[in-house]
């Protein structure tokens, strides 16, 4: 296994996210294929992710290197209130690996 991460993807009323592990391939060494969980990973009653639209976020051990699919230096994942959209928790990571919650 080379890493591990979640993928978002976000439909009207999402309140789930998926582990996934990017493997290699054992008919081609060196090509790797992502691999997603069989489980979904529900959010508490009431709580939905309401941004990025698709996301994939992986960490590769042992030092801390994320890839984001792309060449940005940090994300942020919003969750809000299905109730109350104004009510919302930012989570930030970067590249390092640092997670920061607002």
């Amino acid at each position: 296994m080379k890493g591990y991460g979640i993928n978002i993807d976000i439909i009207a009323g999402n309140n789930y996210y998926s582990l996934k592990a990017r493997c290699e391939k054992a008919d081609s060494p060196g090509d790797y294929s992502d691999e997603n969980a069989e489980a979904l990973i529900y959010l508490e009653k009431g709580a939905r992710i309401s941004s990025p639209a698709l996301q994939s976020i992986f960490f590769y051990p042992p030092n801390p290197v994320v890839d984001f699919g792309g060449a940005a230096e940090q994300i942020q994942i919003v969750l809000s209130l299905q109730d109350d959209p104004t009510q919302t928790k930012i989570i930030t990571i970067n590249k390092a690996g640092l997670i920061n919650v607002e």
